[in-house]
C-alpha cells in the first residue's frame, strides 16, 4: 500500500470510529451484510443528488491532475448503484470506471472495496479483478479508479440461454474462482473491520462466534417475516430453538473470505473464459458454507448443482452430513435475512405461509436435523 495513501487515509478519517459506525449499522439491521438499503431509499436519494451537485466538477479537476488528457462521461447507468455514484473515464484509448461514495463522510464501500481488490491483485493473483487505485479529492473525499474490464457480465451471457455444455463451463469456473476465493483466510465473522485491512491487511469479523453473528436480530427477522404472512409465530419459534438445540454445528466453523455477492451481475467472463469478480463492497469473514447455502438460493437448482460439485472438487473438500445439516441451517438464516431487505417482500400477501419457500425451507431443516 503506497505509504501516502495510508497517510491521507489517516489524516482525513479515523478508521476505527468509521467501524464504530459500521457496527451500530449492522447491530441495527442484523442483516448477514452491511446493507445500505438499511439506511433508507430517501437518504441514499438526498446524498446521491448532493454529491452530483457539489463534488462532480471537483472530481473532474482531481482526475485532470491525476490522469492528463482524459475525458470523463457521466452515464446514467452508473447511477442505478445503490451504494456509490459511477462514471466512466476515457483516457488514450483505454476505459476507466469511477467510483465514489454514495453518502457523505461514509466512505465504507470504496475504502472495502479498493483494499481488498488491492490485495487480490498483489497477493492472489488467479482471482481476477479490476486494477484499482485510490484518489482524494481536493475535500479529503476518497475515490476509487478502476479499469474497466472487457468481456460480459454473466447475467448477460445467461439471458441468451447459451449451450447447456457452455452453461456447465462456466458454472465449473465459477466455482474455482469460488474455492480460491475461500482458500483466503479470516478471523473471526461478520463484516470486515475496515482498520484492519488497512492497518493491518488483515480480514477480521465484528463478531467472535459465528453463532453470535447468525442470532444477531433473528427474532427481529422472523417477526418481520411473520407480519408478512410467510411463517406463522409456531414456526418462528421452532426455528429459534432448532437454532438454539443445534448451536454445535457452528463451534467448527471455518473463518475464510466470503465475497457475499457472488452472483451473475458481479461476475464477469472472458473471451479466454477467466472469470473477473467484481464489487467486494459486501465481502465478510465466515464460513464457506454460508455463502454456498446463499448461492443455492441464487442459483437456479441445475446450476447450483455443477457449481457445488466442481466446488468440492476444486477445494478438495468432501461435504459430510454434518455439513449438510449446517447448509439447511445457513439457508434458514439467509433466507429470512432477504426477506427482510428485499423490497419485493415488503408487501403482505394473503397466501397461506405452506405455500411460501421460506416454510419449504424450514420443513426440510427440521425434518434433516431430526435424524441427527
Amino acid at each position: 500500500m503506497p505509504d501516502l495513501v495510508s497517510q491521507q487515509i489517516e489524516k482525513q478519517f479515523n478508521l476505527d470510529c468509521i467501524d464504530q459506525r459500521r457496527r451500530r449499522i449492522f447491530q441495527d439491521t442484523g442483516d448477514l451484510v452491511l446493507n445500505p438499503n438499511a439506511l433508507g431509499p430517501e437518504f441514499i436519494a438526498h446524498f446521491k443528488a448532493q454529491w452530483a451537485g457539489k463534488n462532480e466538477s471537483e472530481l473532474k479537476r482531481c482526475l485532470s491532475k491525476n490522469f492528463p488528457n482524459s475525458s470523463l462521461h457521466f452515464i446514467a447507468a452508473g447511477h442505478l448503484s445503490q451504494q456509490s455514484m459511477i462514471y466512466l473515464m476515457r483516457q488514450e484509448g483505454r476505459e476507466y470506471l469511477i467510483k465514489s461514495s454514495a453518502y457523505l463522510g461514509l466512505p465504507d464501500a470504496v475504502f472495502l472495496n479498493h483494499f481488498l481488490m488491492q490485495s487480490m491483485a498483489e497477493h492472489h493473483p488467479a482471482i481476477s479483478v479490476p486494477q484499482s487505485r485510490l484518489l482524494f479529492l481536493e475535500s479529503g473525499e476518497p475515490i476509487q479508479v478502476m479499469e474497466k474490464m472487457s468481456g460480459k457480465i454473466l447475467r448477460q451471457t445467461f439471458n441468451e440461454n447459451p449451450p447447456v455444455v457452455y452453461r456447465e463451463q462456466i458454472m465449473r469456473k465459477l466455482a474455482i474462482t469460488l474455492a480460491s476465493i475461500h482458500a483466503i483466510r479470516g478471523n473471526q465473522f461478520g463484516p470486515i473491520s475496515l482498520s484492519e485491512l488497512v492497518e493491518k491487511r488483515e480480514k477480521t469479523g465484528f463478531h467472535k462466534t459465528c453463532y453470535d453473528y447468525l442470532l444477531l436480530n433473528f427474532e427481529r427477522h422472523l417477526d418481520c417475516c411473520i407480519r408478512q404472512f410467510r411463517i406463522t409465530k409456531q414456526m418462528a419459534i421452532d426455528i429459534l430453538k432448532l437454532f438454539e438445540t443445534h448451536q454445535d454445528l457452528f463451534k467448527s466453523s471455518q473463518t475464510v473470505l466470503l465475497h457475499s455477492d457472488f452472483v451473475k451481475n458481479n461476475l464477469l467472463i472472458h473471451q479466454t473464459g477467466i472469470i473477473s469478480v467484481l464489487d467486494w463492497e459486501d465481502a465478510i469473514v465466515g464460513d464457506p458454507l454460508l455463502e454456498l447455502a446463499s448461492l443455492s438460493l441464487a442459483y437456479v437448482a441445475t446450476d447450483f448443482n455443477v457449481l457445488f460439485r466442481a466446488y468440492a472438487q476444486a477445494s478438495n473438500r468432501q461435504f459430510t452430513h454434518i455439513d449438510q445439516m449446517t447448509l439447511y441451517l445457513y439457508r434458514l438464516r439467509f433466507y429470512a435475512s432477504k426477506l427482510m431487505f428485499n423490497d419485493s417482500f415488503q408487501q403482505k400477501t394473503k397466501s397461506s405461509p405452506k405455500a411460501n419457500k421460506f416454510v419449504v425451507l424450514y420443513q426440510q431443516t427440521r425434518d434433516a436435523l431430526s435424524k441427527r
